[in-house]
This record gives structure tokens, C-alpha cells and sequence, in this order.
């Protein structure tokens, strides 16, 4: 199985899945670039992440893998699933749509988003290591405040490329 985790977020938030299905399954547990102290990379993030997946999972010989991804990692499992449909097995996504903005407003389409995702990017981009750091753990704590490993996900998020971070939301 292959395990994608969410925006900023680095592999250890799959430890405990992990722990559960290791000896039962050969776990393969991603980082996406630019997220918890991956290096980032330049272009079109999201198209070059998916690639990599399938590029991946042909370079490891995995016979069609179940792909679970929570958040950003969801979208990408749905994308990787429709990009390379012969390659995969079952998809789970946690959290993760393939079109976020229809959440909030089931009207939206790709160009209608186009200006607020400009803004966020373009905020993303201007934030200091610090001040992601921040924003990241209000985001966590929003996200869910029962959460009992906020820290743990958190230090190592916080290690994420804020342009990266705006290039992928």
C-alpha cells in the first residue's frame, strides 16, 4: 500500500497505519516535495507529484497498490487512480476531494477559483519559516483540537516550504 499524507504534512502521520497493517501489507509511506523538510520543486507542483507516484510505483514493481491519501494526499490518490487506471488497486481518501473549492461553494469551477487561489498562493509565498509556523498550528488546532499528536505532526510540518505549500493549496 502505498500512504500519502496531507498538505505540509510529513510521513510520520502514517505511523500508527503503519504499525497496524505492517505485517500484513509492504507499506510505502510518501513525503511530497516541498512538505516536512522535503526539498521543493519548481512547475507545475501537484502534475509533477502525481508523476512521481506512478513514475513510483512503476520503479518498485507494485502491483497494483491499494493508495491511501488524507487531505491533498486523497486528491492525489483520486488523481493518480484517473491518470494511471491499469496501475493501481482500491483507493481510500480520508478527507481528501477531488475539487476542494466545491465544498464551500458547489457553484465553483476552475476559473472562478483562479483569483482566490492566486491570493493564497501569493500569501503562502510571502510567509517567513516563522510565521508558517504559526499559521500551521492554528490550522492544526482548527483542524481538530482533540487531536493528540498536534505536536508531532506539527514540528515536522512546520519544516514545509511555505511556496510549496501555496503552490499545492
Amino acid at each position: 500500500m502505498i500512504l500519502i499524507p496531507g498538505l505540509t504534512c510529513g510521513s510520520n502521520v502514517w505511523d500508527g497505519t503503519v504499525a497496524h497493517f505492517k505485517d500484513r501489507y509492504q507499506c510505502h509511506v510518501l513525503t511530497l516535495a516541498g512538505f516536512a523538510g522535503q526539498p521543493a520543486i519548481d512547475g507545475p507542483f501537484l502534475e509533477k507529484a502525481r508523476d512521481g507516484i506512478v513514475r513510483y510505483i512503476h520503479e518498485q514493481k507494485l502491483n497494483h497498490p491499494v493508495i491511501i491519501g488524507h487531505s491533498l494526499g486523497g486528491m492525489m490518490a483520486f488523481w493518480v487512480a484517473e491518470t494511471a487506471p491499469a496501475e493501481v488497486g482500491p483507493i481510500i481518501s480520508v478527507d481528501g476531494v477531488p475539487f476542494f473549492s466545491a465544498l464551500m461553494d458547489p457553484t465553483a469551477t476552475h476559473e472562478s477559483t483562479l483569483p482566490m487561489a492566486e491570493q493564497t498562493r501569493a500569501m503562502y509565498a510571502g510567509l517567513t519559516a516563522d510565521q508558517h509556523s504559526v499559521n500551521n498550528r492554528q490550522f492544526f488546532f482548527h483542524d481538530d483540537h482533540r487531536f493528540s499528536n498536534v505536536d508531532k505532526v506539527a514540528s515536522l510540518s512546520d519544516k514545509s516550504d511555505p511556496k510549496a505549500v501555496g503552490q499545492a493549496f
